[in-house]
């Protein structure tokens, strides 16, 4: 994992800075937004995306990884894009323990305009624009790469499917907020915007670059959404408990916002009538704040949804296991698969 994160992490940053003297020369204003876009890249990311794509392209037979890697780094492009569109609609301003780019641009418009409403205006602007950047970089470097032509219209064929699915995941999860929160789709949100881009669509594509039979991909898919899903759920119980100096992000901001998650449901769906009642009142009054946030959180536990949750990962480990007896590994490839399982449900960051 590590070869793989300083691997397409120094490729990112060679392309992004070559971008950025691009950019320069059209407008010094220019230059800036991709010099923003560079410092969110250097900032963190596990780069998972990359690394199950060239996990799967090799467990498929595929010899060429140094050709591979290019396209790989499009999937943290991809990655990344969506992630500067999600923190505009959540309202995120830090990503990584630091600011992304609209809180980069909060900071200097804020110099600019003595209207704080505008400038935040601005910043959500800007942080539109560099998404938009990102998902058209990732579409540049697979055109770029040295992979055969039909190499390259696969690739773009599997981007392009899982940005076409995560956004209607993406909707789901913006509509839920003015959703009752037992009618909204979280499973079909978590399948949506985490599994089918986080998971699926690198594995599947990494196997197609090595053109693996219907089997194969067919059981990576099935791993893919079951690992998927998982990761979501944990990311969901991150988003609560988790440890800020860990994660990068705050601890509760789902709360507040109260995210239609499988863990909120699972919390009203094992509570009183007069906590349910409770919990309809604060999912139509976001942001909440400290008190009712304290409360939620300690209602999580003491109703049993977030043993529930860790018995559902369980389950979707186990899933993913099966999977993999399909995949018909050899001893030493199959730690590496079991170390993604481990990661993605159990991970602490």
């Amino acid at each position: 994992m590590l070869v793989v994160q300083h691997e397409v992490t120094a490729f990112l940053l060679q392309y992004c800075q070559a971008q950025q003297e691009r950019a320069q020369r059209l407008a010094p204003s220019y230059g800036r937004l991709w010099a923003a876009m560079c410092d969110v890249l250097q900032a963190g990311g596990k780069r998972l995306r990359p690394y199950l794509f060239l996990l799967a392209y090799e467990s498929a037979g595929g010899k060429n990884r140094a050709d591979m890697v290019p396209v790989a780094a499009a999937w943290e492009l991809l990655h990344a894009g969506l992630l500067a569109h999600d923190d505009i609609i959540d309202r995120d301003y830090v990503r990584h323990g630091r600011p992304n780019v609209g809180g980069l641009y909060r900071t200097d418009y804020a110099k600019l305009s003595h209207n704080e409403e505008d400038s935040t205006h601005f910043a959500d602007g800007a942080a539109l624009l560099a998404g938009d950047l990102f998902l058209n970089a990732a579409q540049h470097m697979i055109l770029q790469s040295s992979v055969s032509d039909a190499q390259k219209v696969a690739a773009t064929r599997h981007v392009n499917k899982a940005m076409y699915e995560v956004i209607a995941g993406e909707l789901l999860d913006m509509e839920a907020v003015m959703l009752p929160l037992e009618t909204a789709d979280a499973r079909s949100i978590a399948l949506l915007k985490t599994a089918v881009y986080s998971m699926v669509g690198p594995l599947v594509a990494g196997a197609d670059m090595a053109a693996a039979g219907a089997e194969t991909r067919h059981a990576l898919d099935r791993f893919g959404a079951a690992a998927g899903l998982g990761y979501q759920l944990r990311d969901d119980l991150l988003g609560v408990f988790g440890d800020y100096k860990k994660t990068g992000k705050t601890a509760v901001g789902d709360l507040q916002e109260v995210k239609r998650t499988l863990l909120m449901q699972e919390t009203f769906h094992a509570s009183s009538v007069k906590d349910r009642a409770r919990i309809t009142k604060l999912m139509s009054e976001p942001p909440i704040g400290e008190s009712d946030v304290a409360w939620l959180k300690e209602l999580i536990e003491k109703s049993g949804a977030r043993a529930a949750i860790e018995a559902q990962i369980a389950d979707f480990e186990q899933r993913a296991l099966h999977a993999l007896d399909d995949l018909r590994l050899s001893a030493s490839t199959r730690t590496k698969w079991l170390w993604v399982v481990r990661y993605a449900l159990y991970r602490d960051h």
